[in-house]
């Protein structure tokens, strides 16, 4: 089966808010024959060098939708995954 994939990360500041939401991919890919219920978030890369910020984090979001979507429709998406940066860095630590 294939999907169009659209990765997006967003900046969240307490007191603040969003501070930026940026798609960093867009592409159609091949996922087997199911949309999975989870996904592996092992791809997401972290710097060994990152130090957390006490009020800020990041949420990747990820969205399969129809592979011949048109997103300026704004069409539902198939499923969405959705994971704080500071979750995936306390799961790997």
């Amino acid at each position: 089966m294939k999907v169009r994939e659209v990765i997006k990360i967003a900046g969240w500041v307490d007191g603040n808010g969003w501070t930026y939401k940026q798609t960093i991919f867009d592409e159609v890919v091949e996922i087997g024959d199911i949309i999975p219920d989870e996904i592996d978030w092992d791809w997401y890369e972290i710097p060994d060098d990152y130090e957390p910020r006490d009020l800020e984090d990041t949420l990747i979001t990820v969205e399969y939708y129809d592979e011949d979507a048109d997103l300026s429709d704004y069409p539902k998406p198939l499923t969405t995954y959705k994971v704080w940066e500071s979750v995936l860095i306390e799961e790997r630590q």
